[in-house]
């Protein structure tokens, strides 16, 4: 499980590499390990991904693309809700199962500055893709977030 940790850490510093702990597409699960699903509105993937990590022996991965991911719109992980404005941003109750993961390998250090890394990614692409639903300006789209800012 170090080289586990060793490769999420790499992928927590730099976020747009890899997205292989924020999605349980192209994976395969021990039935046997199996638990449910995180109650989040989105980034459950990555939740359940880290909790099911720390019940395994090893992985493995391979270097041939078996899986064609197809994105399209009205994905809970790409849709703004002006109902739950915030919802775009489960990422940062996921981090919680990282954490947990991550405690016994990584000085907190590390573990913060990665973590900080890629909050700040997550909070980056998910503004992009409101912006891009809404069609609207950043800024719009930031006075939807936040409509007392001032600005």
């Amino acid at each position: 499980r170090k080289e586990i940790a060793a490769y999420v850490m790499g992928n927590l510093s730099r976020p747009d590499t890899n997205q292989m702990i924020t999605s349980c597409w192209a994976k395969l699960y021990r039935t046997a390990l199996m638990d449910k699903f995180p109650l989040q509105t989105t980034s459950e993937g990555m939740a359940f991904n880290f909790k099911y990590l720390r019940m395994c022996e090893n992985v493995r991965f391979i270097d041939s693309v078996v899986y064609h991911n197809r994105r399209h719109g009205g994905s809970l992980s790409t849709t703004f809700d002006p109902k739950n404005k915030f919802g775009l941003f489960g990422f940062l109750q996921s981090q919680r199962y990282v954490r947990t993961f991550l405690d016994e390998f990584v000085d907190d250090a590390e573990l913060e500055d990665a973590l900080d890394k890629f909050k700040v990614y997550q909070s980056m692409l998910y503004f992009m893709r409101i912006c891009d639903s809404e069609g609207s300006k950043a800024k719009d789209v930031f006075n939807m977030l936040y409509p007392d800012n001032g600005a």
